[in-house]
């Protein structure tokens, strides 16, 4: 996605922030952000991509602190906040079947992108729960995804953020057991944000009921020049991509990466509400699908 003028204050504050949280002394936090914006300046342009300056930066703050994976405790807490209820949330959908249980599977894994350190997760289980079930789709293509699910051979399931895996995992396993298709999940090679890494995907149990593939980078989305060339063709030749996130949107806007293609995602921000034709805090189920 090209860059708006807002969009390079809100990547400086998030990258500097990171710096800021990292057990550095003060003074080499003071060196550490004063290198990182010397070093991002050259990439920051009218035309530059808002997916490939916050990839950029990203790897920046990681030289620069030395800290491989800033999001380490965040991801462990998100991912243990969200399984802490997810007995209740499975008991609650227990009695759902076919669409009804589909569409409301594709709620709880976009309402549970408010496990995200953009977002102040400091609520109560019982407030998280009333979040989850919030039915608030703006944009609502679950039926027609839906249906398009059984028609397909192949699926692709881009992850986004942990803890909310956790209930990308419900809506995986309701695919693989009520289609034919094969289901392929992508998750992280290398840590970007509070993403989802491959190591994370096989302790979560995605490999029950995908083939887990990684992108062997820590490329904010599915560029073909950063991920692995093997799951670049994956995603590429799929017949339905599932596509979940901001960022893996904000790339496909760079470089379409599949013909066919559902992105569900909260639009966080003006930019990308705005290209969607929602408001800042929406939910969007959006199907886009070749004619």
């Amino acid at each position: 996605m090209r860059i708006w003028p807002q969009c390079i204050p809100c990547i400086m504050k998030v990258r500097l922030q990171e710096i800021q949280d990292t057990p550095l002394q003060n003074d080499q936090k003071i060196e550490a952000m004063t290198k990182f914006i010397e070093k991002i300046q050259p990439y920051i342009s009218p035309n530059a991509s808002t997916v490939r300056l916050a990839t950029i930066g990203f790897r920046l703050v990681k030289e620069l602190t030395g800290v491989e994976d800033p999001y380490k405790i965040y991801k462990e807490e998100s991912t243990m906040i969200a399984s802490n209820i997810l007995g209740k949330i499975k008991e609650r959908i227990s009695g759902l079947k076919g669409y009804k249980k589909f569409r409301q599977l594709v709620l709880l894994s976009i309402n549970s992108n408010m496990l995200d350190p953009g977002t102040p997760y400091n609520f109560t289980p019982d407030e998280l729960e009333q979040i989850l079930f919030d039915d608030n789709l703006k944009i609502d293509h679950t039926k027609e995804i839906f249906q398009e699910i059984f028609t397909v051979n192949e699926i692709i399931y881009l992850l986004d953020n942990c803890g909310e895996a956790v209930f990308d995992l419900l809506l995986v396993k309701f695919i693989r057991e009520n289609t034919s298709a094969k289901i392929f999940v992508v998750a992280k090679g290398k840590p970007y944000q509070n993403d989802v890494l491959y190591s994370d995907a096989l302790r979560l149990g995605f490999q029950k009921y995908a083939l887990l593939l990684s992108t062997e980078s820590d490329a904010a989305g599915p560029f073909p020049d950063e991920i692995s060339k093997d799951t670049m063709e994956k995603i590429k030749n799929a017949d339905l991509v599932i596509s979940k996130g901001m960022a893996n949107y904000e790339a496909y806007l760079d470089e379409p990466y599949s013909k066919n293609i559902a992105f569900l995602l909260k639009a966080k921000c003006i930019p990308v509400a705005t290209s969607l034709g929602v408001n800042p805090g929406d939910s969007v189920a959006y199907f886009k699908k070749l004619k």
